[in-house]
């Protein structure tokens, strides 16, 4: 049976390794593309694995500059800000896993997904380093008859392992959370700051104001207390009386025999 290689854009990296060596020990025969920023030093991890190649992406190219090369799935091990390998991955109908992302940037994702679900699976891999704490903390919990409720908590030391990857996925979810998500020239971007403000076209502004000021006025419309109708309450007795002479008069033109009966009512 023929297995496609599982493509890890990142795949070199410092997390990209760990996981191509993880990955490795649980399927020995699974073919692996790895993908790089430097490439003789993914064919130097690709060469340590077996069953594996480096590969050079290009990654303003829909089809990443693989041509036909077959691919069975796309993993994304740093901040695929073109989301290349996830339209890649799309277009062949191949499940897409992005470990880099933050829980507040997965909409270009999942409104991609949405797109065309069927074309395959988009695994969001937002939770804390890719469930690296919830992951063992449910398999502990199967330890438990019963569970009540569980907090988790994390502490990432100063020296902990990663690479330049690593420390710039930190320093963007770490200081980039107020800022605005904004894409253009096909990028997504973080916007911060004065970056970050932006403002309406002079053509909108002339129906922004017609807008406010019809809003404006319906709001005082609203406000002014309703008016009193012109009632019998109101009127003076001299026009209450005549009023009722009035009707008398035409119920009595109405009932005259030979009298027009549309005549009497004008």
């Amino acid at each position: 049976m023929h297995v496609k290689p599982i493509l890890m854009m990142g795949g070199s990296g410092a997390i990209g390794r760990l996981s191509a060596q993880t990955l490795r020990s649980l399927h020995p025969e699974m073919p692996l593309l790895l993908a790089g920023r430097d490439v003789s030093k993914a064919q130097a991890v690709a060469d340590e694995l077996g069953n594996a190649d480096a590969v050079e992406l290009d990654l303003s190219a829909e089809d990443l500059g693989l041509g036909n090369r077959d691919v069975g799935a796309v993993a994304v091990f740093y901040a695929d800000s073109r989301l290349a390998g996830l339209r890649f991955a799309r277009a062949r109908s191949l499940p897409h896993l992005n470990i880099s992302s933050g829980v507040f940037e997965i909409a270009p994702e999942i409104a991609t997904y949405m797109q065309k679900p069927e074309a395959g699976a988009v695994v969001l891999g937002y939770e804390w380093l890719v469930g690296a704490t919830t992951v063992p903390t449910l398999e502990l919990a199967k330890r438990f008859n019963r569970i009540n409720s569980i907090k988790i908590g994390a502490l990432v030391d100063e020296e902990d392992g990663g690479g330049p990857a690593v420390a710039e996925d930190f320093e963007r979810l770490s200081e980039l959370m107020p800022a605005a998500l904004t894409l253009g020239g096909g990028t997504y971007i973080w916007r911060e700051g004065e970056d970050a403000k932006r403002g309406f076209k002079r053509s909108m502004a002339p129906k922004l104001k017609r807008r406010a000021s019809l809003r404006s006025t319906s709001r005082a419309l609203q406000r002014q207390p309703a008016r009193k109708t012109f009632s019998s309450i109101s009127q003076p007795v001299s026009v209450q009386r005549a009023a009722a002479a009035n009707r008398s008069r035409r119920r009595s033109s109405s009932s005259c025999p030979g009298r027009d009966v549309m005549v009497a009512r004008c």
